[in-house]
């Protein structure tokens, strides 16, 4: 869980599970298991400062408040939202190959 900012949007970063794995029936091969990697979800914060709690699905914020985590958005007790922001799930070498000056997020190291 990470709270940032992104261009003047304040966003929270939620990697609720380590790792997604989907189930499904082929009609051609069967039975089929794929494993995606990890779940990485961004929502609009606003002013919230949000930091995790024990349940991988709820998140707490400044007041200790607990906050929902969901397909549609972080939902408050109050039933106040942080919305969801819109992403996209692609293969890293897939994406790269038509944009290629995209940059990845990730900690800045300093130069010394």
């Amino acid at each position: 869980m990470i709270n940032d900012q992104i261009g003047e949007t304040n966003i929270v970063l939620v990697a609720n599970r380590g790792r997604v794995t989907v189930r499904g029936e082929n009609l051609r091969v069967g039975q089929v298991v794929y494993d995606s990697g990890g779940e990485v979800r961004a929502f609009d914060r606003g002013t919230e400062v949000f930091a995790a709690s024990d349940d991988p699905d709820v998140m707490l914020d400044a007041q200790g408040s607990a906050w929902q985590v969901t397909e549609v958005g972080l939902l408050g007790s109050d039933g106040e939202m942080a919305p969801r922001i819109n992403g996209h799930l692609a293969y890293w070498f897939g994406w790269f190959a038509f944009f290629p000056n995209t940059l990845v997020y990730g900690n800045q190291l300093a130069e010394g």
